[in-house]
């Protein structure tokens, strides 16, 4: 008789368990659905799977509820049919690049069709475009306060707008091969472009004339300026980095970092060090004032 009242309460009690948590899992299934149809599939994906047990029918698993499976299949449906903000049409050719602006309220596009286009991101609709490149646009980028926009084109030179207007400000011409980045400093008083012709330019946003010329030992392929302007680091298709004094107009070091390609180079937000990758499947850490290898990061694969 005590093993039979014994059983009775524990199954009593799974029993009592099972409903507390039958019910917990129906309130999480509406409540995935809730916020499925408020716009967060994701978060309706997360509520439904916490409502399902890991293992159907696995000890002391929650007990299986439709509901549950439900709503994770709904939420799941809501990603997969999910309509843009905004959708925007106006390139007449291949699109190739898009970036936001610094305050997130516009898109700018490059475009095989030799322009780049900018958008209003609530609406989709197009604000103005930038033409007057006479082949293919690459790439397109932000000066950090949004004053100016940069192209560059496969016509082998760069352009400098004013982003309010849409008014070209400046053609940087002078690279005898395809550009492969360009940037803006900080402080808004250069433009750097690096190209293919195994060499880097500094321009004026001023006036547009070149500041400085700077030959490499083979094609450059990313550029950065420091934090503060002084400094700008460009890396090159044969492992080079190369740190140069903008103000006193000087190379402060070169760097055999690695022994490929360095295509993306940046530097720490206080100026201080410079981080590259490189298609050698490792990251260097080097002090930006004496070009010294800190770190070497390994354990990427490819």
């Amino acid at each position: 008789a005590a093993e039979r009242i014994a059983r009775e309460e524990r199954e009593r009690a799974i029993k009592a368990r099972n409903d507390a948590l039958s019910n917990q899992s129906l309130f999480l299934a509406s409540l995935a659905e809730q916020q499925s149809e408020a716009g967060k599939p994701e978060l309706g994906v997360l509520l439904a799977l916490q409502a399902l047990p890991k293992k159907i029918g696995g000890e002391g698993e929650r007990p299986f509820v439709d509901e549950a499976e439900a709503a994770l299949y709904y939420s799941l449906n809501k990603i997969q049919n999910r309509k843009p903000m905004s959708e925007m049409f106006g390139h007449t050719n291949k699109m190739i690049y898009n970036m936001f602006s610094p305050d997130s309220r516009q898109v700018i596009s490059t475009s095989w069709d030799k322009t780049a286009r900018i958008w209003d991101v609530a609406t989709g609709r197009e604000v103005d475009v930038l033409s007057g490149h006479s082949h293919i646009v690459d790439r397109a980028y932000f000066s950090s306060d949004a004053r100016y926009t940069v192209t560059m084109g496969e016509d082998f030179s760069a352009r400098l707008w004013d982003f309010k207007s849409g008014k070209l400000m400046h053609v940087f011409r002078g690279h005898r091969d395809l550009l492969t980045h360009a940037a803006i400093s900080p402080d808004g008083r250069f433009v750097v472009t690096t190209s293919r012709d195994a060499s880097t330019r500094i321009w004026s946003t001023q006036n547009g004339k070149s500041i400085a010329q700077l030959p490499a030992s083979g094609p450059v392929l990313h550029a950065a300026f420091s934090p503060d302007t002084r400094r700008l680091a460009y890396s090159l298709e044969n492992g080079v980095v190369e740190l140069y004094n903008v103000e006193e107009g000087r190379v402060i070091a070169t760097v055999n970092a690695h022994n490929q390609k360095v295509p993306f180079v940046v530097f720490s937000p206080d100026g201080s060090l410079l981080a590259t990758v490189s298609e050698d499947k490792t990251a260097k850490v080097i002090d930006a004032a004496t070009g010294e290898v800190r770190m070497t990061l390994k354990g990427h694969v490819a």
